[in-house]
């Protein structure tokens, strides 16, 4: 039975090799001092996919494939537990190449290059050795895991993305993305629309103003539709 939760974590880790083989192929470049006009912005492009979606990826794992995994297979907790131990050292090295990255851009660093170079070699070489080992787990895990294991992981990792508002499918080919609006950013539904504004626009004071102003001219129409008293006609005098 194929787990959708174990075919997303795969896309992450194939996600995860591409954006490695870019960032090694700008670093050498660079380090050379031969580079093309957009290894600079795959750099920091890499950089922005380790701290969004690797961070996210391994607590994923840590959070909600591995604690479930050793609850099924618990012959395979110590293995889980060097796994998990390997994941701050990655997040270490990807920390430098973020310092790296900012020094490309000062011209009075010559050697951002090839420290930049370093430092994504050591970490190819971190994430080659760790996702080989982790596709082994996984593929074994088919079995291990049932149907609400797998609902449960992939809800999990569904709200970590919607909180981070990258989506419920994870972007990228599981990579998780930044594509999504966050939902305080969203432009407010009908239900959200102010209060009609039509009794403000004909307030109680004026209306009592304009009655107010009506009753003089009624009272002289009536005292002009009103007809003159006649006057006692005088007596003759005799």
């Amino acid at each position: 039975m194929e787990l959708a939760s174990l075919v997303q974590l795969d896309r992450c880790h194939r996600r995860h090799d591409d954006v490695m083989e870019q960032l090694l192929a700008a670093a050498r470049r660079l380090a050379a001092g031969r580079p093309d006009s957009g290894d600079a912005a795959s750099v920091h492009d890499a950089v922005a996919y380790f701290e969004r979606a690797v961070r996210r990826h391994f607590l994923d794992e840590e959070g909600s494939v591995f604690p479930r995994l050793s609850t099924r297979r618990p012959e395979l907790a110590d293995t889980l537990a060097q796994l998990s131990a390997e994941h701050p050292p990655q997040i270490v090295l990807q920390n430098a190449i973020g310092e790296a990255a900012r020094e490309l851009d000062d011209d009075s660093r010559p050697g951002a290059g090839k420290q930049l170079l370093e430092l994504a070699e050591r970490l190819a070489e971190l994430h080659h050795a760790h996702v080989a080992r982790e596709d082994g787990v996984f593929a074994g895990a088919k079995d291990a895991l049932t149907a609400e294991d797998d609902a449960e992981i992939s809800a999990e990792m569904a709200t970590r993305r919607d909180r981070d508002g990258a989506g419920g499918g994870g972007g990228g080919g599981g990579g998780g993305g930044g594509g999504g609006a966050r939902r305080r950013d969203r432009q407010p539904t009908k239900s959200m629309k102010p209060m009609s504004t039509k009794r403000a626009a004909k307030p109680k004071p004026i209306k009592r103003a304009a009655k107010t102003a009506k009753k003089p001219a009624k009272a002289k129409a009536k005292a002009k539709a009103k007809p003159a008293a006649k006057q006692p006609a005088k007596k003759k005098r005799r």
